[in-house]
C-alpha cells in the first residue's frame, strides 16, 4: 500500500522543462516522476505551431496525462510569444467601470492558450495593490479595492473556463503591499486586522469557482507569529486558514520552491516536504531537474518515513484527480489550426485598443 501511494506522488508535482524540444532527458525526467503538471515558460516557446507539438507531446507521454499550464496575466506576466500581441496588464482593465472587459479579456486568453494545447493558467492575480506601487505585484492587480478585484477576477476566471481553461487564484493569503519581490527574498508583512480582512476578502468570494489557489512565499506574523516561516511552508495559513477555516475545497499548489523566498531554508527535498506537510496539493519546481528529482524524493521518503499522513495524502491526490476529471482537462486532443489562431490574435488586438480607448473616454469624462 505504501509502495503504491508513493508510485503516485509524482502527481503532486508540477515541473518545468528546460527548452523547446521533448528530448531524452527531458523525457527520463517525466518518465520517472510522472508529474501531475507540466508548466512552459518563454524557454520553451518557440512559435505556436512548435508549442501545440511540444504540449501534445508532453500529454502523449503519460497517463494520466499531465495537465499543461502558463503563467499568462497579460501585462509583465505574458508567456506567450509573437504572433501574440503585448496584452494589457490587469490594473488597465481595473481602471474601467466595465467588468465585462475582463470576462472579455480571459476568454480571450483561454482561446489563445487552447489554441496551443494548454488546459490551465495560473492566473488571476487578486493580490491588492495600485498600479503604481513598488511591491512586486503593482500593475498585476486588477484594484486595490477587493471587490473590485474580485468582481474582475472572477470575470477572468469566468471567461478562462467558458474557453476550456481553467484559472488559478494567486497569491494567498495576498502580496500587496509586499515590500520586496518574493522572486528574490522573503518579504515580511504587517497588515492591521482590515487589511488581513481586505486581502482575503476575494479569496472568501470566489472560492467556491476557483479550480486552484496558488500561496505566497511570504512571512504572515499576524498568521505565524514572529518567525520568518514563509506561508507556503505554514501549516497554519494552509491547511489552517485556507482549507479549514476558509473552506476551500480545490487544489492548493505552491509558488515555485526555487525562488529566493525560500532559498536557503534547506534542499528541495525538505522544500517539497513542508510544503506538502503544510497542506500542499501541488507544489511548483520549475527550473532544474536536480531540484525536481530532490522534490519527489523528498515527498517519498515522507510517505515511507510517516512524516506525511498517508490520509492527507490520499485527500490531495484525491483533488488532483477531480481537478483532471473537468471537462477543461480531458478533451479530447485538438489538432493544431492556424485560422482559428489568427482569428485569436486580432480579437486580442481590438481588446487592446477598446481597453485603451475606453480608459481615454473614461478619463474625459465621456463615459
Amino acid at each position: 500500500m505504501a509502495t503504491a501511494l508513493q508510485d503516485r506522488l509524482g502527481q503532486m508535482l508540477v515541473v518545468g522543462l528546460s527548452g523547446p524540444e521533448l528530448d531524452a532527458p527531458a523525457r527520463d525526467l517525466l518518465t520517472t516522476i510522472r508529474p501531475g503538471g507540466v508548466v512552459l515558460f518563454r524557454r520553451n516557446l518557440a512559435g505556436p505551431r512548435q508549442t501545440a507539438e511540444f504540449c501534445r507531446a508532453i500529454r502523449r507521454l503519460l497517463e494520466p496525462p499531465p495537465f499543461l499550464v502558463i503563467d499568462q496575466e497579460g501585462g509583465r506576466v505574458s508567456r506567450l510569444t509573437p504572433p501574440f500581441p503585448d496584452l494589457p496588464p490587469a490594473a488597465r482593465l481595473g481602471r474601467l467601470e466595465m467588468v465585462s472587459i475582463a470576462r472579455w479579456f480571459g476568454a480571450l486568453t483561454g482561446r489563445g492558450l487552447r489554441c496551443l494545447g494548454f488546459q490551465a493558467d495560473y492566473a488571476p492575480v487578486v493580490d491588492l495593490s495600485r498600479e503604481g506601487d513598488e511591491d512586486g505585484i503593482g500593475d498585476r492587480s486588477f484594484s486595490a479595492d477587493p471587490d473590485a478585484a474580485a468582481a474582475r477576477a472572477g470575470a477572468f476566471l469566468a471567461g478562462l473556463e467558458e474557453a476550456g481553461v481553467l484559472g488559478c487564484l494567486k497569491h494567498f493569503p495576498g502580496l500587496g503591499g509586499a515590500p520586496g519581490d518574493t522572486h528574490q527574498l522573503l518579504p515580511r508583512m504587517t497588515p492591521d486586522e482590515e487589511a488581513r480582512r481586505r486581502a482575503l476578502r476575494p479569496y472568501n468570494l470566489l472560492k467556491g469557482v476557483a479550480p486552484m489557489v496558488m500561496i505566497a512565499h511570504a512571512h504572515y506574523p499576524d498568521l505565524s507569529g514572529e518567525a520568518p516561516l514563509p506561508a507556503s511552508l505554514d501549516r497554519r495559513i494552509v491547511h489552517g486558514l485556507l482549507r479549514e477555516t476558509m473552506a476551500y475545497a480545490g487544489v492548493i499548489v505552491s509558488d515555485d520552491l526555487e525562488m529566493g523566498a525560500v532559498a536557503g531554508r534547506g534542499g528541495m527535498d525538505e522544500l517539497a516536504l513542508a510544503a506538502a506537510a503544510a497542506g500542499c496539493d501541488q507544489v511548483l519546481v520549475c527550473q532544474r531537474p536536480e531540484k525536481i528529482h530532490a522534490a519527489w524524493e523528498g515527498l517519498r521518503r515522507g510517505a515511507a518515513g510517516g512524516d506525511l499522513d498517508s490520509r492527507e495524502l490520499e485527500a490531495a491526490l484525491g483533488r488532483i484527480t477531480t481537478l483532471k476529471a473537468h471537462s477543461a482537462m480531458t478533451r479530447g486532443e485538438e489538432s493544431f489550426e492556424p485560422e482559428e489562431l489568427e482569428i485569436v490574435v486580432k480579437e486580442m488586438r481590438t481588446l487592446t485598443r477598446e481597453v485603451e480607448n475606453a480608459i481615454s473616454r473614461q478619463s474625459s469624462g465621456q463615459i
